[in-house]
């Protein structure tokens, strides 16, 4: 049900407070209590919400009058709460059963929420308890079922219930609309569109049918007649439609026409419009994805592409990081670089460009600029911590509220945002091992270390820097850490088997090194034990070269191998230093 449908609903039942029903005007009603009159006149849903929840606290009101008051409130907070109006109307009901637009606008909530047994259930008691003298105000029950039925699947049933409303008004919006809805489901679009030809040409005010028109733009764009659809979403424009999906449909018929400059510019729009609107979060990521594939397949083509575009959205985020991608692809690193200041300017948070800025003045042999953006963001992981709490609190609202889309979008993209504290702690150690800057480097791991205490590939980087800067000790310290926590299982799983091979293979060439011949064997064991067969074939090649192990490099650790290993564990010459 569209937006507009639940507004005409709403509407509908207001109006539709005849004598049989609930009066709105309480001197009609036979009602005195002057909490209720002035509920029910409240000037605005502000003070309404505000009254009407004070009659209903009121113990001087009878049942049908607190029965009144609640289905007022539901009306006055149905726009921002949903799941309250709900619970109104079903006080309301409970109250004063005979309020038949209580279970004709619940049933209208409970279809937007896609409670379709529960929505079919409260319109059907509509639909069974009208009499002539207010078919007139709830006929649209008809529809409204329609809607409903079709949702389910139901089409004959639908189709019954929409005809029925159009018998009484042939010219009822919703009603065409729905019939509309209803053929398309069925991917009955000929059908559609004929019927939706005749109904535009018969209906005697052409502004008020845009969904008309683009119920046809649907249906001409699923038969494949692309011009035909783009003039009926033009047409609804101009007529005043305004709507998000119009603008993501036409998005998708320039997409069929190749013309991807268009698409763009209108799933834009239709973020403007909707920045929720999963359809076109969809879309635009599909967009990227294609420009993507353009990038690495021919970049300066992909660029010039995005250059256009980008003429008309001079600081659109995504086309500037997708310039930049394809300056960075096509080596032109200072175009690149341009990119990525822009990107940095425009920017409501920064932190993944300037990250992907430091990376960009690595390549260029810019350390000390690299190093500085690395500080940076470094310095502010405790604001970047606050932005992620924020982050996962939207996520989580947008959950609740069933945009599973949005949130997944949102989770995308900040996803690099979650770890950018290690990205960039672990690229400042890169840096600093670049320039054999060994002291900074083992800064650099300590923090990475505090971070993640339990993986071990930093703490065997740590050794090895160690070693670099003549601490074997303090190496020592960090192999044993480091296999304390293989031997245990709890290292982290980025730690891979050659890795941990590795780890043993560095604190046995120190235990060789302190002629710890005992403790070097059993490490050089664990080692070949954990390591493949690539790591084995070094390990005979190193064995081989310092004159222990004759026999065939083949990978295998068996005990031609073993046997050389024992005399390689007491011989310094056979480390992997």
């Amino acid at each position: 049900m569209t937006a507009r449908h639940l507004i005409r609903t709403l509407s509908v039942s207001v109006l539709a407070c005849t004598a049989g029903l609930m009066p709105l005007n309480p001197a009609k009603g036979g009602s005195d209590n002057p909490v209720l009159t002035a509920c029910i006149e409240a000037p605005d849903e502000l003070q309404k919400i505000e009254i009407c929840t004070k009659a209903l606290e009121q113990d001087d009101l009878n049942d049908q009058e607190r029965g009144r008051a609640a289905f007022h409130l539901a009306l006055a907070v149905t726009p921002d709460d949903t799941k309250r109006a709900i619970d109104l109307y079903t006080q309301a009901i409970a109250l004063f059963p005979r309020n038949l637009s209580a279970y004709h606008n619940r049933g209208a909530l409970y279809q937007d929420a896609k409670e379709y047994d529960l929505a079919a259930a409260d319109l059907t008691i509509v639909i069974d308890r009208m009499k002539p003298k207010n078919f007139d105000e709830l006929y649209g029950a008809y529809w409204l079922r329609a809607s409903v039925f079709a949702k389910q699947e139901k089409f004959s049933e639908a189709m019954a219930d929409v005809d029925q409303a159009l018998t009484y008004d042939p010219n009822d919006i919703d009603a065409l609309e729905i019939k509309a809805e209803i053929l398309s489901a069925q991917e009955k679009y000929d059908e559609a569109v004929l019927f939706l030809d005749d109904a535009i040409a018969r209906h005697p005010r052409p502004d008020d049918i845009t969904q008309l028109w683009l119920e046809r733009a649907y249906a001409n764009g699923k038969l494949g007649r692309i011009g035909e659809a783009l003039e009926d979403i033009d047409t609804a424009l101009e007529l005043g439609d305004n709507s998000a999906w119009a603008w993501y449909w036409r998005g998708q018929m320039h997409w069929e026409v190749n013309d991807r400059k268009s698409t763009y510019a209108d799933i834009q729009k239709s973020l403007a419009i909707d920045p929720h609107f999963c359809r076109s979060i969809w879309a635009v990521n599909g967009w990227s994805n294609t420009v993507l594939e353009m990038v690495e397949s021919t970049p300066l083509e992909a660029r010039d592409f995005v250059d256009d575009i980008l003429a008309e959205h001079p600081e659109d985020f995504r086309l500037l990081g997708l310039r930049f991608l394809a300056n960075l692809e096509a080596e032109e690193l200072e175009a690149a670089l341009h990119d990525i200041n822009r990107m940095i300017d425009v920017a409501d948070y920064p932190d993944i460009s300037l990250f992907a800025r430091a990376r960009l003045y690595k390549i260029l042999g810019q350390y000390d600029l690299a190093l500085a953006d690395l500080i940076l963001l470094i310095e502010k992981d405790d604001t970047r911590s606050d932005v992620i709490r924020q982050t996962h609190q939207e996520m989580q609202e947008l959950l609740d509220a069933g945009k599973d889309c949005v949130a997944d979008a949102l989770s995308w993209t900040n996803m690099d945002l979650m770890v950018l504290y290690r990205f960039a702690l672990k690229q400042k150690m890169i840096i600093h091992a670049e320039v054999f800057d060994w002291e900074s480097v083992v800064t650099s791991l300590d923090k990475m270390i505090e971070d993640d205490p339990d993986d071990v590939d930093n703490l065997r980087k740590r050794g090895i820097t160690l070693e670099e800067l003549g601490r074997p000790d303090e190496a020592l310290e960090s192999y044993d850490q480091a296999i304390r926590l293989i031997e245990t299982g709890e290292g982290d799983r980025s730690s891979d088997k050659h890795g941990y091979a590795n780890t043993y293979d560095y604190r046995a060439s120190i235990y060789q090194s302190q002629h710890r011949v005992e403790q070097a064997q059993s490490d050089f064991d664990n080692a070949l034990k954990l390591g493949d067969s690539e790591f084995v074939e070094e390990f005979q090649l190193r064995m081989q070269e310092s004159g222990h192990y004759k026999g065939p490099i083949n990978g295998s650790y068996d005990e031609a191998t073993k046997d050389a290993m024992r005399g390689c564990a007491s011989d310094i010459r056979c480390t992997d230093s």
